[in-house]
């Protein structure tokens, strides 16, 4: 064997290895996140795929020869394949939707415009063009929605200027509500459709990899168990965000275990964030969350708009509060 071949190889075992690392890595911590290595668990889907293709490198014979017992480490590639499918499946399994009395529909959208104008006119361009009755805008230029044109259709609009976090709606929006220091960067809000009150959240937490991320995280579910149970029995809540988080992990469980649900459930992953555009290595971390008489009935991500976040667009259903169609009816 020459030395090229031993080299080759030795850097294949230790590819692979390193592969299998972290994939044991991402498993664990979809499960139990560590502060520090708590964003190997976002990447279930990419390593689902590293997994299929590292099988079928073991077809080609100079790389079964690299391996003392190639059959073993086929083995762990199977096993971890598998279970990152299973992650992966079961937090993209088909939303269990509610039956609601008179419902009406409204459509969503979401966008994080990383501070650049350019994008901002593409998006509000595109939620023209869908007709979307309210959305949330994160990383908004400052004094970008005082007087612009574009934002006719929605002259109702919460803004907070220390969290570049903007909510636009057609209809008139209630006070807006800040969480206090140390708490996710989040806005508050609420209107009325058709004598229909729902409950608006804006939110846009920060990366995996800081540990202000778990922290941040931590209280979400806090803030939004607490919305949900308040408002459950009497009107319909949405969250909506840059959770800077994929479904597959504990935390996002969490949410939904409080009474969330999520509207990417039973569609594909399209990854709505790409490092410098690249969405074909990206992640699904802008998420949208519906409690209460709100019902699912399409999830898009929607075309590149000159950010490394797509936009979301969600159409749903509002029924009547259960409140006020159950009383009197027995």
């Amino acid at each position: 064997m020459s030395t090229q071949t031993r080299h080759t190889g030795r850097c294949l075992r230790q590819l692979l290895g390193l592969l299998l690392i972290l994939s044991a890595l991402s498993t664990l911590n979809a499960f139990y996140p560590f502060s520090y290595l708590g964003w190997t668990g976002h990447f279930q889907f990419h390593l689902l795929i590293a997994s299929i293709l590292s099988l079928l490198l073991f077809r080609i014979p100079r790389v079964r020869a690299a391996f003392w017992r190639p059959i073993r480490v086929q083995l762990l590639f199977c096993v971890t394949g598998f279970t990152h499918f299973l992650i992966v499946a079961a937090a993209l399994a088909p939303l269990t939707q509610p039956d609601l009395v008179e419902p009406i529909p409204i459509r969503v959208g979401w966008f994080n415009a990383q501070w650049n104008p350019d994008a901002l006119d593409l998006v509000l361009g595109l939620f023209t063009d869908e007709d979307v009755d309210f959305f949330g805008i994160a990383e908004v230029p400052f004094d970008f929605h005082n007087g612009n044109p574009r934002l006719a259709n929605w002259p109702h609009l919460a803004y907070s200027p220390s969290h570049q976090l903007l909510l636009a709606s057609r209809t008139p929006l209630e006070s807006t509500r800040l969480p206090r220091a140390g708490w996710p960067t989040m806005i508050k809000t609420a209107t009325t459709i058709q004598g229909r009150s729902i409950h608006l959240h804006g939110a846009h937490l920060s990366i995996p990899f800081s540990s202000n991320h778990k922290r941040q995280f931590e209280r979400l579910p806090q803030m939004l168990a607490k919305e949900h149970k308040s408002t459950q029995a009497k009107s319909a809540s949405l969250a909506m965000g840059d959770f800077n988080s994929t479904p597959w992990v504990q935390e996002f469980a969490d949410l939904q275990q409080s009474g969330w649900r999520d509207t990417r459930r039973g569609h594909w992953p399209t990854p709505t964030w790409g490092p410098f555009g690249h969405f074909w290595v990206g992640l699904p971390i802008d998420q949208m969350l519906i409690s209460g008489p709100l019902r699912c009935l399409n999830f898009r991500v929607g075309p590149d708009c000159l950010s490394d976040h797509k936009p979301l667009l969600v159409d749903l259903e509002l029924g009547r509060p259960r409140r006020e169609y159950t009383i009197g009816q027995n």
